[in-house]
């Protein structure tokens, strides 16, 4: 598999992971009946099994044509076999905050995002807010370049000129340098995913999911439902293999029995110690929030130790109307030439 496809096969992968307990299956649909029964015993007839709520669920998640959801990201390295500079960037990521705003239109494949978060180095403190628009027909992202600056100039060596000179500008870039990644194969590596994980959810023991009492938030929230799913180092494992190997099919490049060996040999250098994911579910069975936690153990020349991840998200609307906020008009559009010019000249205005 050449490697320039490496990134495009990681990103699908972030997103199709967190779906492993998606299953498409058959779903069985519960019958309306009419009862004088008292109203506890009604919704009693309704619970269906944790895994079923889990599942249904995630479908609709996955068929959902619209949605606007908030993903915070919480990772912790162990730090303490670490020394220098690689405990100073250790303890950068594990005091920094990072959340990401997203609304998507699956129909037009527009979407925008919002990275938003807090980080510090040493004496410097940041607070970012960047804005993203993506257009996966045209396979092209505009990142707001003011927003940009004015939170990351310090490390370009920008000016106040540079701001100026770039206000309500947009920076055009390509989704994927490889011109064989369409969102015709986006969509098509996602349906494979999700095929493969259908099987492999088809085959987990029904106790793998547990239902869970809701906190007093979580009902205020409007949840009625939680599950929890849990797997194992060998499930996970298993299943990473798996959907490496369908994506590489997708994109009609399969991965070789050699890459296949180092990928198992690097495997074996990680433990999952643990994989939780749990899903709060309402009355109309979408999920209202989704939290995964992996907390796995490396042994490597390079580090040994613990990292825990950690992404939570709050489902504020599904298929609903969405309004994208940060659409660049044509003439608000900067090429990446035109960018480095203004980073030439801006300097020279006084």
């Amino acid at each position: 598999m050449k490697k320039k496809k490496w990134s495009c096969i990681l990103l699908v992968l972030a997103f199709v992971l967190a779906l492993t307990a998606c299953q498409q299956g058959t779903e069985q649909k519960s019958t309306k009946q009419k009862t004088t029964e008292p109203k506890k015993v009604t919704e009693q007839k309704k619970v269906i099994d944790p895994k079923q709520l889990y599942t249904t669920a995630f479908q609709k998640t996955l068929d959902a044509k619209t949605y606007d959801c908030s993903i915070d990201a919480d990772i912790n390295v162990d730090t303490s076999n670490l020394q220098g500079e690689y405990k100073e960037f250790a303890d950068v990521i594990n005091n920094a905050k990072l959340t990401v705003d997203i609304k998507a239109n699956e129909e037009t494949k527009q979407s925008e995002l919002v990275f938003k978060g807090k980080f510090s180095y040493r004496n410097l403190t940041m607070d970012f807010n960047v804005p993203v628009y993506m257009d996966e027909d045209k396979q092209r992202g505009y990142i707001k370049l003011d927003s940009m600056l004015k939170n990351f100039g310090i490390f370009l060596g920008t000016s106040q000129n540079h701001l100026e000179s770039v206000k309500d500008k947009y920076l055009e870039f390509p989704l994927e340098d490889d011109q064989s990644f369409t969102s015709y194969t986006e969509e098509k590596i996602k349906q494979k995913s999700r095929e493969s994980l259908n099987k492999m959810t088809g085959d987990l023991p029904q106790n793998k999911f547990k239902k869970e009492e809701l906190t007093s938030k979580e009902k205020q929230q409007g949840a009625t439902q939680k599950v929890t799913l849990s797997l194992s180092d060998k499930e996970m494992k298993a299943a990473f293999i798996k959907l490496i190997d369908v994506m590489g099919k997708a994109m009609n490049d399969p991965i070789s029995k050699s890459e296949l060996s180092e990928m198992e040999d690097m495997l074996k250098k990680i433990t999952v110690k643990k994989l939780k994911m749990t899903g709060t579910i309402d009355d109309k069975e979408t999920f209202r929030n989704y939290d995964a936690a992996i907390l796995v153990k490396v042994q490597h020349s390079d580090f040994s130790g613990d990292i825990g991840l950690r992404l939570s998200t709050s489902y504020k609307h599904i298929n609903e109307d969405v309004t994208l906020m940060d659409k660049p008009k044509k003439d608000q559009i900067v090429s990446e030439d035109e960018f480095e010019k203004i980073l030439t000249i801006a300097p020279q205005k006084i």
